[in-house]
């Protein structure tokens, strides 16, 4: 008994040592993210303030090259414990089998927070959504009104789109009416907005078939198709560039580039608006969603630390005042729309309605495969080599033959 009673006194007094020690010595967990370090700098203050036991270091990762960094780190290390990853890294990263499965540490936040599809496979989560963007239709106000278009608003529907780029490419100048962005690895992208507001799918709603054939996205392939006279067709860069000299009428950009235009020619006229629905009766204001995610590599050795921290830079207000102070991101959570962050910025509430309709590519096991067959087959109908009742009856059987798994 009176061993006993010695091992559990020493069981005690190790346990009190190890909470004195981490309270003297807080433990330290790494993170690598996107942004300037004094932009996460404050939040990472008052985690430690309310967790002392806790010490976070951050790392800002490379605009190039940051891939290949992660993919290092992960197979040789050292692994950072908590890491801020794009779309193509989270589906590259967990099929090496790198990234820690959060299912059970962020199955209460779900109802809560979008985008979850960017880092789900199957049943498992292996990360919690983070800063959130998404694609809006902005317009050049001057081209417009010089083309006799009304330039107080953004067209509303698929007629009001294509008889306003007809207008402002009739100006003629070098003037084009939309953008098309179409080099290889955007023509999906450039699509799908049209696709799934018109009602059209790309799998079913269970991941397990293939739903590219239907007369719902051929229509939404034959109405891009019908814009590409009166278009510039060329690369996404491309296009921002003509549409910032002016030369462009309307295009589905990224939320942030008339965000960074703004900043760059604070004169510029644009107008920004949601992703033109079909017709006034029919369809929505569909787009394409993406954004990064936190996750924690399976080597990391601080991996309920760094799910701790994950889960305070996700809370509602923390992504609201980091994403308001970036811009160019938006927060994860629907309904912050009418937030006090947002009041002066007309532009960014619009972006979170149209974040309300956005579509986040699921992540699939032959994702790159897949995708590549349907941007393809759109280079295909925007070149008249095939018709777009062909393009997506071809994309449909080429995909069936990769198999559609989760």
């Amino acid at each position: 008994m009176r061993r006993v009673l010695a091992l559990g006194g020493l069981v005690l007094l190790l346990a009190l040592s190890c909470g004195r020690n981490r309270a003297t010595h807080p433990v330290e967990v790494t993170f690598w993210e996107r942004w300037p370090v004094e932009a996460i700098q404050p939040l990472v203050q008052r985690f430690e303030a309310e967790n002392p036991s806790i010490h976070v270091v951050v790392s800002q990762l490379p605009e190039q090259g940051a891939t290949d960094s992660l993919a290092r780190a992960a197979q040789a290390g050292p692994v950072p414990d908590l890491v801020e990853l794009k779309p193509d890294e989270t589906a590259l990263f967990i099929d090496e089998g790198w990234l820690s499965d959060w299912s059970a540490g962020v199955a209460d936040l779900k109802s809560g927070v979008r985008g979850w599809e960017l880092c789900s496979l199957g049943d498992a989560i292996y990360g919690l959504p983070w800063l959130l963007g998404t694609r809006v239709l902005v317009f050049n106000r001057s081209l417009f009104a010089r083309a006799g278009v009304d330039s107080s608003r953004a067209p509303e529907t698929w007629d009001e789109l294509r008889a306003a780029a007809a207008k402002v490419h009739r100006l003629g100048k070098g003037a084009h009416g939309f953008g098309i962005p179409a080099a290889r690895g955007e023509r999906f992208s450039t699509l799908m907005p049209f696709a799934w507001g018109n009602g059209g799918e790309l799998f079913s709603a269970g991941l397990d078939s293939c739903r590219i054939d239907s007369p719902q996205n051929a229509q939404a392939l034959e109405y891009l198709v019908s814009l590409e006279p009166m278009s510039l067709v060329a690369d996404r860069d491309s296009i921002a560039n003509e549409f910032a000299r002016g030369r462009v009428g309307a295009w589905i950009a990224d939320a942030g580039f008339p965000v960074t235009l703004r900043r760059q020619v604070p004169q510029f006229p644009q107008g920004v608006g949601l992703v033109p629905r079909p017709s006034a009766d029919r369809g929505t204001h569909a787009t394409s969603g993406t954004g990064t995610v936190l996750a924690s590599f399976t080597r990391s050795r601080r991996k309920e630390d760094a799910l701790k921290f994950a889960r305070y830079l996700a809370e509602r207000q923390n992504t609201l005042a980091l994403a308001s102070a970036l811009e160019t991101v938006f927060p994860p959570h629907p309904g912050v729309a009418g937030a006090p962050e947002y009041r002066d910025r007309p532009d960014a509430r619009l972006v979170q309605r149209q974040l309300e309709t956005a579509r986040f590519e699921p992540l699939l096991r032959a994702r790159d495969q897949m995708l590549a067959v349907v941007d393809s087959m759109v280079g295909e109908a925007l070149a008249r080599r095939v018709t777009p009742r062909a393009a997506v009856e071809l994309a449909d059987t080429l995909i069936r033959r990769f198999g559609v798994t989760r």
